[in-house]
This record gives C-alpha cells, sequence and structure tokens, in this order.
C-alpha cells in the first residue's frame, strides 16, 4: 500500500510539474494546502535545475504569485548557502568578497517579503537558517551570522526591527566551545567560568563538593572549560 502511495504521488508530482513548466495551472491555491506545498515542491525543483530554460525573475504565474515567489526565493539562497557552506573558513573570512557579494545577495533575498507579510518573512528566515544547519550545524551558522563584520556591514542580522529571527542570536566566538551551560541556561548570575579558572590553579579543592549548593552547575562548568582550551589547542593547530 504505501510502494502504491508513493508511487501516486511520484505520478502527481511529475504532472503536476509539467503543468507548472507549461504555465498551465489555473487554480489559485490556499497557502496553508497541500497542493501549495506541492506547487512549491516543483517549482523548486524547476528553479534548482541548472539546465531548466526558466528565468528565475520573469515568467511570474498569473495565479499563485505568493507560492511561486517563495520557490524562487528558496531556490536563490540554497544555491547561496551551498556556496558559503563549501567556502567559507570562519577562522579567516575577512578578504572573503565572494562571501559578503553572496551575503548581500542573500540579505536582499531575504527582505522580500519586509513589507508584504511579516509571518512569510519570519518562516523565509527560519529556514534560511535551518538550511545552514543542516549543511554546517548549529555552532558554526551562529558564529557566521553573529560575527561583527557580518552584522555591521548587514544590519538585518543584528536588528530587531529589520528580523525577529537573526537578532535572538548572541554572539558566539570562533573559539568558544559548543558546550556552554550558562547561556540560556544558568543565566548571567552564575561566574563559574572565570571561578573555575581561579579555583583549578588552587590546592585542596573539595572533590566532595560539601557545602555547596551549586555543585550541578560547577561541574558543568569544569567541563566548559576543558571543552574550550581542547577547542582553542585544535584550532591553534588547523591555523
Amino acid at each position: 500500500t504505501a510502494i502504491t502511495s508513493n508511487g501516486i504521488a511520484m505520478v502527481k508530482l511529475q504532472q503536476l510539474e509539467e503543468m507548472a513548466r507549461n504555465q498551465w495551472i489555473d487554480k489559485t491555491m490556499d497557502l496553508d494546502s497541500p497542493e501549495a506545498l506541492l506547487l512549491n515542491r516543483v517549482l523548486e525543483r524547476i528553479y534548482l535545475d541548472s539546465t531548466t530554460t526558466v528565468d528565475l525573475n520573469v515568467n511570474m504565474l498569473e495565479n499563485n504569485r505568493v507560492i511561486e515567489k517563495i520557490s524562487k526565493l528558496k531556490a536563490l539562497l540554497t544555491k547561496h548557502t551551498y556556496w558559503i557552506a563549501a567556502n567559507v573558513d570562519l577562522m579567516d573570512f575577512k578578504g572573503n568578497n565572494e562571501l559578503f557579494k553572496r551575503l548581500g545577495e542573500c540579505v536582499s533575498l531575504l527582505s522580500q517579503f519586509a513589507n508584504e507579510d511579516k509571518h512569510l518573512e519570519y518562516s523565509l528566515h527560519i529556514w534560511f537558517l535551518k538550511q545552514l544547519y543542516q549543511l554546517k550545524g548549529m555552532d558554526w551558522t551562529q558564529i557566521l551570522i553573529t560575527h561583527k563584520h557580518i552584522r555591521s556591514k548587514f544590519p538585518i542580522f543584528e536588528k530587531k526591527d529589520l528580523s525577529a529571527v537573526f537578532s535572538k542570536l548572541n554572539f558566539r566566538a570562533p573559539l568558544f566551545c559548543s558546550f556552554d551551560p550558562f547561556i540560556g541556561v544558568y543565566g548571567n548570575i552564575y561566574q563559574f567560568r572565570k571561578q573555575i579558572t581561579s579555583i583549578l590553579k588552587k590546592d585542596g579543592i573539595d572533590t566532595k563538593c560539601s557545602g555547596k549548593q551549586d555543585c550541578t552547575p560547577l561541574l558543568a562548568a569544569v567541563s566548559s572549560n576543558i571543552e574550550s582550551v581542547i577547542q582553542f589547542d585544535d584550532a591553534f593547530l588547523i591555523s
């Protein structure tokens, strides 16, 4: 039954792709409908196809303009994210002019719904982050997006009025360890990172944690510091 259902779905997609390529679709689809999702996938496939004769900047469908616009934006952003993931070194990208050029194009694409639909804009920004997360991981993406040079050149990655998504990312230094339980978990009231560095240099550490109410976050801080040292050494050797 599952095989049959998949086969039917594939046939529907193929038929829909043929109709889309020839602009035979004359039914306006609701953005929340399954049909709209299928059309979006089909159009993405068409626009990502390097051999397609469809111009990404023209040939707008009379109906379903929003769906087609979303598909075009995602296709163009996908091409940029793949290049960024393959060609950006977080330890040395200030002179990467191609990166800044592509990020500029990404910003332009990410701003297409700024004056039209904030909900679609929010969803597009979430989707963009997800693509980078899948390609390079959460830490890598956060380091890139929150870098001071990136944010100074592209305010959309920092200012809340330009993006309710990117502005929520806290700065993460390239050598900052990925395991840090004090960001968003214990909060700034704990200063264990500095305290642990001092404690580890002293003798007579109480290994039984007797009389310490904050034993759990204290141990987490130790792990965090150890991870930081390991990552720093690895990065130093690579550079």
